[in-house]
């Protein structure tokens, strides 16, 4: 059997349309990921928005790790390895001055070791890329965690805010790292912000009722898709 043959054919379309676009197949598929989760988002609002958070948890985690595995395969395993690290480090320490040590060297090391091997002249996007954010969002977690055990008066105004007073469960890290709002380019957001969105604790001046978001949708839509797709063509075309 040809190596074309035995490719999924969503991925052999994929290569063709890039080939077509004059851009890279990894920078059309990171933007079609990232468009995708619109599509995921008004599913979300429609069925899951203030249902059970496990439940949510359970979504995003699953939405997550197949967007993830589909742009990078089996490298999808680094993100995991390093959520379960940091839950067994937050369970075993919990929040400490060592879990906080333990994780920024940890996920540091982890990150700045798979650059050194994955890296090279060009401009690449690879499964380092959603990991930076992942492991930015661990490391923060870590001293959100140890900022809880701490007294209300020696905290910043900003801890104070992002603060947590217990250790998240494994179905919480997991949601809050592979977000697919956030968890493959950004933007970074603190736990108790995503426990705040799940368990419908929004200020409550900030929308009535279940937010409508379609017609803002597909407005940013439109202009990331824009945007990426013309970085795309330039970082495969920089001259």
């Amino acid at each position: 059997m040809s190596s074309a043959s035995s490719e999924l054919p969503l991925k052999t379309m994929i290569s063709s349309l890039a080939e077509m676009l004059g851009t890279s197949e990894p920078a059309l598929l990171l933007t079609l990921t990232l468009l995708i989760g619109y599509p995921f988002g008004l599913f979300y609002n429609k069925f899951l928005y203030g249902k059970s958070p496990n439940l949510q948890h359970i979504f995003f985690t699953l939405v997550g790790l197949f967007l993830n595995y589909y742009n990078y395969g089996a490298d999808t395993e680094h993100s995991i390895i390093c959520i379960l690290v940091l839950f067994f480090v937050l369970l075993l320490c919990g929040g400490t001055l060592l879990s906080v040590g333990i994780s920024f060297i940890f996920f540091m090391m982890y990150l700045l070791t798979a650059y050194f091997y994955t890296s090279s002249r060009d401009y690449d996007i690879k499964w380092t890329l959603p990991h930076c954010v992942i492991t930015l969002r661990l490391i923060a977690l870590a001293f959100n965690v140890y900022d809880g055990t701490k007294k209300f008066d020696q905290l910043s105004e900003d801890q104070k805010k992002t603060a947590l007073h217990r250790t998240p469960s494994l179905l919480e890290i997991s949601g809050y790292c592979y977000f697919f709002g956030g968890f493959m380019v950004g933007p970074q957001f603190s736990m108790t912000q995503y426990l705040s969105f799940v368990h419908k604790r929004i200020p409550p001046n900030a929308f009535s009722g279940k937010p409508s978001c379609f017609f803002c949708s597909i407005q940013q839509a439109i202009f990331r898709s824009f945007g990426l797709s013309s970085l795309s063509t330039w970082s495969y075309h920089p001259s």
